[in-house]
């Protein structure tokens, strides 16, 4: 192999045997990169795509302490390999350099592993072979996630393994591993290295050892807590030489200090982070900021001739742990000395500074822009419920027909009764707090009444006095989820934290170094795609290739009739054919643009027999008013799971006929056995003859000599043979599993539920993950319904992103990886509210009476995207127009065209769609026909 995916390999750093291989990578940007490749195989596929759905995705980027982070997964088609990247910090296995290895590197492990359990996870590959140390001595566990896998190879250390767990090994009836088992495999790999470097008969060691590295579990550390307080009072032990091959950096202080500051300076070759600021110091305007080690912390200088100062009367011996934890911090790879040195530092630490500063005006345009969006959300909110029908009543009575109640309402305004009028003319049910009461069968102002039509409740559920009030929960969630998509942005707490500067700050933002598209990929392209019309259509074939490569936004700008859904359904296949376990949101402001790409999808399945997995979702409220398509309804998240389980049955149904066609014929006798095997068999002999004595004959006869359940059995294998009744078993006891898969069990859980390792996940939420593409508009993917899903998808494709409001965008966009948007900004904007009162309180919230309303709020994500990226050249190759259309009369095109496009919108030529004019003949008289 040369490369895997968009990875050149540099060299193979491990076989861990046939199928596994560990590899030292780099990517177009000269960044290397460590990764795992795991040989497609049969035996072990489902395995794979299960840990890595379950295990892997959900900790790619994340940092945990002591753990080697994860960048990405993919399968490379080309060498039939899953590969999975990993950081690549320089480090080797712990059985190569055992003297690297230090208690810091042990104690930062408990801690990644403590962190793990608490989000439920748990059982590593933890042994001196799957440990990485750096000439740092900073150690990392490898191959996060992979534990089952490893087992099934044969691949774990067993050695370092406890004992139950190799009892587990052998059999797997055993209990399973826990979080137990992992603090003694950390222990004991470490065990040499505690027992060379301290005393043993120490207290603390002492207990350490012994209590994690005992046979039994249940005798061993039962919380984290407690043995990572015992990890943090063993201290360090000093290591007086350089890290191999590192730049060593002067470290200078007061004349008085020069001895004193040693062991700072050694403490800084163990590890020491820095956080830079983004203002200049006010006396010398050098750069400055803080630093911390594992036992000292204060401010460093930046002078001019390259080396750090450090006061250190102003240094403390104690770790800052606040600023370590700082997002903007890092981890220094350098060596200190205060005589040797072999580099400047100063061009390093520039670019550190302009990076802050870069990102302290990102930080500040960001709020901006969020706190601009999220006033606008919050005062529509406000005037929603502010306007809302309210009305208190003092009583309250049934009328004469007894299901009806008549409330006796308190000063009701005009404009309350206006209101009331509308509500009963829509239907609208009125509630009273959170119960719902009914609708309006009729009201009068004169009388201050209202009467409620069939309540949904009784009288004596409803308290003697109250407030009716309307509903206005479905109107205004809209606006909350925007909000909580608003401040997640603003956090950073997102799928992929690099869109936020994109999206923020476009102008300024550097786009990453993706891989260069040859001429020859995209002349090769022209034979790899789906749909043949792709062939003849230069733009929408290259927009499919470069949303494929130009990551993580693309943006495709589709005039009318242009094609957009035919780009966006070769991309997602596109997307499958490369990534068969790719998760796709195809995402829209309206319903309607999200049923156009299914269909299509849909289609595709019905003709091609392609097997293009995909579910819509959406609320009950859009079901209601039939806004989706009948044809994509039984692709609806719950619709899907009610067809698996009735196929499912049916194929069991369908295997018994097959197989046992014989015992089939024997009806009366099956419905026997089903009514005998639900008996308890202490204490039901007499409901058995009860029921034998009220049926037919033949079975009677059979049974008649029968003393006991025992001779019943016999008599029942006998005539149906005893793998037809262990099969039948087993399908009752399935059949009963499907029967709860949608049942709740009041314990915001479903009766029957999937163990997926680590976790209980219901059979909705394993379908959705095993699902490639979800279909829902952008503000219903926030819905609290999949709260225990955790969105997080590869790729967020957005039709008609240029209607949506920046906020409404955003919703998706936190979710994905990548993002593709589609749209048109010289067609319809995004709606800014009508309501002069919304308008007149955003201006006082924002203290700016002179706010251009359709400046501020009318443009789109799309578009200010759009025109940044035209306006730089360096991300032109971001964006694509489709330059074809196909919907209009030529006539009708070539003035759009003009008018609207810079004339760059084409019509098809006759070449190739020969008849388009009779197509598209508008049958009407012109006076020029240009």
């Amino acid at each position: 192999m040369e490369t895997l995916g968009q990875y050149n390999i540099i060299q193979e750093l491990q076989e861990l045997n046939d199928n596994l291989s560990f590899w030292l990578t780099e990517n177009n940007d000269g960044q290397t990169f460590e990764v795992l490749t795991i040989a497609k195989n049969p035996n072990f596929d489902r395995l794979i795509d299960r840990l890595i759905l379950n295990e892997i995705r959900p900790l790619i980027n994340k940092e945990i302490a002591g753990f080697q982070k994860i960048i990405e997964t993919g399968f490379d088609i080309e060498n039939q390999v899953y590969f999975i990247v990993y950081e690549n910090f320089g480090g080797q296995p712990l059985n190569e350099v055992y003297e690297n290895a230090n208690i810091l590197s042990l104690k930062e492990i408990a801690k990644g592993l403590d962190d793990l359990k608490k989000d439920n996870r748990q059982t590593y590959i933890i042994s001196p072979k799957y440990i990485s140390v750096n000439t740092n001595g900073t150690a990392k566990v490898r191959f996060i996630g992979l534990f089952e896998f490893f087992k099934f190879e044969n691949l774990l250390e067993t050695e370092f393994l406890s004992p139950n767990v190799v009892e587990w090994l052998n059999d797997t009836k055993k209990p399973r591993p826990n979080f137990q088992d992992d603090i003694y495999s950390l222990v004991k790999t470490f065990e040499q290295y505690i027992q060379d470097t301290y005393n043993s008969e120490n207290n603390v060691i002492s207990e350490i050892l012994k209590k994690s590295l005992c046979v039994k579990r249940t005798e061993r550390f039962s919380k984290y807590h407690k043995f990572v307080e015992l990890l943090e009072q063993i201290p360090f032990t000093q290591k007086q030489t350089f890290k191999t091959n590192s730049q060593i950096v002067r470290v200078k202080t007061q004349p008085q200090y020069e001895q004193d500051i040693q062991e700072l300076i050694n403490s800084m070759n163990e590890n020491v982070w820095f956080l830079v600021e983004n203002k200049l110091s006010d006396r010398k305007e050098q750069i400055t900021g803080q630093f911390s080690t594992n036992t000292w912390n204060g401010r460093f200088f930046i002078d001019e001739q390259g080396y750090i100062f450090i006061p250190f009367n102003g240094c403390r011996s104690v770790k800052n742990d606040r600023m370590i934890k700082n997002g903007n911090s890092f981890l220094s790879q350098f060596s200190f000395s205060q005589s040797t040195a072999n580099f400047n530092c100063l061009s390093f630490f520039k670019g550190k500074f302009n990076e802050q500063n870069r990102l302290a005006e990102f930080n500040k345009m960001k709020k901006q822009s969020v706190k601009l969006w999220q006033t606008l959300l919050d005062k529509e909110r406000e005037y929603i419920e502010e306007t809302a029908f309210k009305a208190k009543f003092k009583s309250r009575e049934t009328t004469t027909n007894g299901s009806n109640i008549k409330f006796q309402l308190i000063e009701v305004s005009d404009k309350s009764w206006v209101r009331l009028k509308e509500l009963k003319n829509e239907g609208v049910i009125l509630f009273i707090d959170d119960q719902k009461i009914g609708k309006i069968l009729d009201f009068h102002p004169k009388e201050n009444f209202i009467t409620i039509k069939d309540a949904f409740c009784n009288i004596d559920e409803i308290s003697e006095s109250g407030e009716l009030i309307e509903d206005v929960r479905q109107e205004t969630s809209p606006f909350k989820k925007q909000v909580e998509a608003c401040k997640k942005f603003e956090k950073t707490d997102v799928v992929n934290p690099a869109l936020c500067s994109i999206l923020a700050t476009p102008e300024t933002t550097a786009m990453p170094n993706n891989s260069y598209l040859q001429t020859w990929e995209f002349e090769n392209f022209r034979d790899e795609v789906f749909n043949s019309n792709l062939k003849n259509d230069d733009t929408q074939r290259e927009a499919v290739l470069e949303a494929l490569h130009h990551k993580p936004v693309y943006l495709i700008q589709g005039p009318p009739g242009a094609g957009k859904i035919t780009v966006i359904v070769e991309l997602i296949r596109q997307l499958i054919k490369r990534q068969k376990d790719v998760k796709i949101l195809v995402t829209s402001q309206s319903n309607l643009a999200v049923d156009n790409v299914l269909e299509k999808l849909d289609e595709i399945n019905q003709k091609e027999e392609a097997d293009l997995l995909f579910m819509r979702l959406a609320s009950e409220n859009t079901l209601e008013k039939e806004n989706i398509r009948t044809t994509i309804l039984p692709h609806m998240f719950e619709n899907k799971l009610k067809n698996w389980v009735t196929e499912t049955e049916q194929r069991a149904k369908n295997y018994f006929s097959e197989h046992f066609s014989t015992q089939q014929k024997h009806k009366n006798l099956i419905e026997f056995y089903d009514f005998y095997s639900l008996l308890d068999k202490e204490n039901d002999w007499n409901k058995f003859n009860n029921r034998l004595r009220m049926s037919q004959n033949y079975l009677k006869q059979l049974f008649e000599n029968a003393k006991d359940f025992k001779e019943v059995k016999k008599i029942f294998e006998k005539e149906l043979g005893s793998e037809f009744l262990k099969l039948k078993n087993i399908q009752r006891d399935w059949f009963a599993f499907l029967g709860g898969v949608t049942v709740e069990d009041g314990k915001d859980r479903k009766k029957s539920m999937l163990n997926n390792g680590s976790t209980e996940i219901d059979f909705l939420t394993a379908m959705m993950l095993q699902t490639n593409i979800m279909g829902a508009t952008c503000i219903h993917i926030a819905s609290s319904k999949y709260s225990k899903v955790n969105f997080r998808f590869d790729y967020v494709i957005m039709d008609e992103s240029s209607k949506a409001s920046p906020a409404e965008t955003l919703v998706p966009i936190n979710m994905g990886q990548n993002i593709i948007l589609l749209g048109d900004h010289n067609q319809l904007p995004p709606v800014v509210t009508r309501e002069e009162a919304v308008k007149k309180n955003v201006k006082t919230e924002l203290e700016d009476n002179g706010l251009d309303f359709e400046k501020a709020f009318g443009e789109s994500l799309f578009e200010k995207l759009i025109k940044a990226f035209e306006a730089d050249e360096s991300k032109q190759n971001y964006i694509k127009m489709l330059d074809i259309q196909y919907r209009m009369p030529k006539q009708v095109g070539s003035l759009i065209s003009k008018y609207f496009y810079d004339s760059k919108l084409k019509n098809p030529e006759t070449s190739i769609i020969p008849d388009y004019d009779k197509q598209k003949h508008h049958e009407l008289t012109l006076k020029k026909d240009t």
